[in-house]
């Protein structure tokens, strides 16, 4: 009977529905909105182009657009991601979603606190990873460097993948600095500032 109680008790943790999550329905890559293409594209690009510093901020009711621009849901080893939501709060970033597993759905919450170090280096430190109510950030993390490992081994560490890989799983610092124009112009974030519903990003011309 005890066993048959932790059982029940671990499938209501996984079942839980993380609150304020509403899953998406499907969307198309090619749903491209303005804000994407002018606000952000656009305007990074101008900006750099004018080599000064800028602040680029993203309300995370417009988080829809960014997620949009990938294909949902998206499926792999017979798991299905519907779309994602994101939440800012200060001085944290959460997705939540929902993953089908062999008809199931589960929701799962990942919580990230990116800083910048007095180097200048970017951490998107993992701070949580949650199925449903079940706390499995130790797990998740262990699995998903295996996957990592498998995939970048080591070898290609100037790929954004292997150091965003890097930093989250590892709390390995990088440098943030983007290309623009063709790799004519580079930029370097400086500052990241989230409070409730907002993600503020400093952005100064990137020097040797």
């Amino acid at each position: 009977m005890a066993a048959l109680v932790v059982a029940v008790i671990i499938v209501m943790l996984c079942l839980y529905k993380p609150l304020g999550y509403i899953p998406s329905g499907e969307s198309s890559k090619k749903e491209v909105t303005t804000y994407v293409t002018h606000v952000l594209g656009q305007g990074v690009y101008n900006y750099a182009q004018r080599q000064e510093p800028f602040d680029l901020v993203i309300p995370q009711e417009r988080t829809e657009d960014i997620i949009n621009l990938a294909e949902w849901p998206q499926e792999s080893g017979g798991v299905k991601v519907s779309r994602p939501k994101s939440v800012f709060e200060p001085g944290e970033i959460t997705l939540m979603g929902t993953l089908n597993i062999k008809g199931v759905d589960v929701f799962v919450t990942v919580t990230a606190e990116p800083t910048i170090d007095e180097l200048g280096l970017l951490n998107l430190h993992l701070a949580k990873v949650k199925v449903g109510a079940a706390n499995i950030t130790l797990v998740a993390r262990a699995i998903a460097a295996g996957v990592c490992k498998g995939r970048f081994d080591g070898t290609d560490t100037e790929k954004w993948e292997s150091k965003i890989a890097g930093s989250l799983l590892n709390d390995e610092p990088f440098e943030p600095i983007f290309s623009v124009d063709k790799g004519r112009k580079e930029i370097r974030i400086e500052r990241i500032t989230l409070e409730h519903e907002k993600l503020t990003i400093r952005f100064v011309p990137a020097f040797d």
